[in-house]
């Protein structure tokens, strides 16, 4: 392991041959279980936005509650998941699609489906096709139509 600054200190008071001790002690210095903590992790779980690349915000968010919970007592239910998620899309067009299929989308695995699903689609309709131009789905594109190409 490497270390420099403090953690090297700690890392040299526990004495040669000791790893698993230096290890337990930059443990509780640096993520201590504390209420302050859990609380810390919380609001960064409660406030998350999601913009942008929308899959990888919800991966690290996820990641963010695995962590919460594994480090409290506490399982975030699905629905609170899935009211963290409708408050935090940025995508407007999204975020109504979302909300208006609620009662379908009742379990975070769902939603996060439908998402990924959206988000790919967009991604797949948004890339331009190899013949130079953008084409909607019945086949005409913006520049011009489609002439059996």
């Amino acid at each position: 392991m490497l270390t420099k600054d403090r953690a090297l200190d700690k890392v040299q008071s526990v004495g040669a041959g000791e790893g698993a001790k230096a290890w337990r002690e930059m443990h509780l210095q640096w993520e201590p279980r504390t209420k302050t903590r859990l609380t810390g992790m919380l609001v960064q779980i409660l406030t998350k936005k999601f913009g942008g690349d929308i899959q990888n915000g919800l991966e690290s968010w996820e990641r963010l509650i695995r962590e919460f919970e594994s480090q409290s007592e506490y399982k975030l239910p699905d629905f609170v998941l899935c009211g963290i998620i409708l408050a935090g899309i940025e995508d407007h067009v999204m975020n109504e699609r979302i909300a208006m299929n609620s009662n379908r989308l009742d379990s975070f695995a769902k939603m996060k489906s439908e998402i990924v699903t959206i988000a790919r689609t967009k991604a797949a309709v948004s890339r331009p096709n190899p013949h130079g131009d953008r084409r909607d789905l019945q086949g005409q594109g913006q520049d011009q139509g489609w002439q059996g190409r």
